[in-house]
């Protein structure tokens, strides 16, 4: 008998990634679109383990409905787990998680948050949307100011294994603009 794992909150995206890596495993494979909540735990019988997202709920009532049902392994992918009533799992199943995020990921997403407010991304997009194509309000000046002695200069804290990795992702920026 394969064991069996419940996938609540997926994307097709997750599914791909999951059924590829499942090639060595051959485990059977359930993914349901909808949240993980009291009104859909039933979806869990007859399961060995249960992989949730950030939007799952995992509180008291559903936990031991899980246990219930007979679910082994509480399994989140996500390094956060607030959403998740760590005291009802004892002793009726484990729980894991993503211990920790990329650092370079992190440091990469912040770099690509910043140019995109300084290039004004999301305004331009709102104005795209509403039709809109004026460019009144979306020039600006470029990171590196009109002249190389006119250069703006970036504050952030580096905190953290992401905020040792930030300075990196920004001298890759540099290097590739060249």
């Amino acid at each position: 008998m394969a064991y069996t794992i419940a996938f609540f909150g997926t994307k097709p995206y997750d599914e791909a990634s999951f059924n590829e890596k499942n090639k060595e495993y051959d485990f059977e494979l359930r993914y349901y679109k909808g949240h993980l909540n009291k009104h859909n735990v039933i979806l869990t019988q007859g399961i060995d383990a249960v992989c949730i997202f950030v939007n799952d709920t995992a509180d008291a009532e559903v936990l031991r409905m899980m246990a219930d049902n007979g679910v082994k392994l509480l399994a989140l992918r996500c390094a956060g787990y607030n959403n998740v009533d760590l005291t009802a799992t004892v002793g009726r199943m484990k729980v894991v998680r993503v211990p920790a995020y990329s650092p370079y990921a992190v440091a990469e997403f912040t770099v690509a948050l910043m140019l995109s407010l300084n290039r004004k991304i999301p305004r331009a997009t709102m104005r795209t949307r509403d039709g809109n194509f004026s460019l009144h309000g979306l020039t600006r000046r470029s990171a590196a100011g009109r002249r190389p002695d006119h250069r703006r200069h970036l504050r952030a804290e580096r905190r953290g294994p992401a905020g040792q990795r930030g300075p990196r992702a920004e001298q890759g920026l540099v290097r590739a603009a060249g």
